[in-house]
């Protein structure tokens, strides 16, 4: 008798989308993104792609950020349910090239987590749902986006690693979207705090 030998499954070429969370109005998801080939617009798509319906939310984050506040995914989906008209959201942080982004306009040189923790808590209690409108371009050291909006505007992949963010943000804001702060939600970013920020051979080489 011959025995049956396990047949092998093709590897899938696509990506398949996660499971939506049922009943719920939209699901909010967390990546950190990577590209080995430094083709961060890419990556970038393929995530967004991984939500299962348009009106979902993906949020993107750096990998050297840290969130302060233990319940920051619940803030930010009631901020998202009070503004379904946004294009983008983002936050405050202690350092980027972005003066619009960080708090009191200033880079911070503070490495004391528990300064920052403060930081966070105090505006957190203070604006909890608040936001601003800014204008582009914006960082992506944190950007939250719905799905819907990234149908229209997708990242490019012919961009530069560093110019994608910048170039995504000018182009949604020439869409007609309106990009908000979350005046609320403060993260730590370290963005080369001991080397400085003129440092980006990591991210070019």
């Amino acid at each position: 008798m011959k025995s049956r030998g396990h047949r092998r499954r093709k590897p899938r070429t696509r990506c398949r989308p996660i499971r939506a969370v049922p009943n719920a109005p939209f699901n909010l998801f967390f990546f950190s993104p990577y590209s080995a080939e430094q083709n961060l617009g890419k990556a970038l798509n393929f995530y967004m792609e991984l939500a299962p319906r348009d009106e979902d939310w993906v949020c993107f984050f750096d990998r050297d950020v840290i969130f302060l506040t233990p319940d920051y995914g619940h803030q930010i989906a009631e901020i998202i349910k009070r503004h379904p008209e946004a294009g983008l959201f983002t936050c405050l942080t202690n350092r980027i090239g972005c003066h619009s982004q960080l708090y009191q306009g200033k880079l911070s040189e503070d490495p004391d987590i528990l300064h920052h923790r403060r930081i966070a808590l105090i505006l957190g209690r203070k604006y909890r749902h608040g936001v601003r409108e800014i204008s582009a371009p914006v960082s992506g050291f944190f950007m939250a986006l719905k799905k819907k909006v990234w149908r229209e505007v997708k990242f490019d992949e012919k961009m530069r690693l560093l110019d994608v963010d910048w170039n995504f943000t000018r182009r949604l804001s020439a869409k007609g979207y309106p990009i908000f702060l979350m005046k609320g939600l403060y993260v730590f970013h370290f963005y080369r705090l001991d080397a400085g920020p003129a440092e980006v051979a990591h991210l070019t080489g």
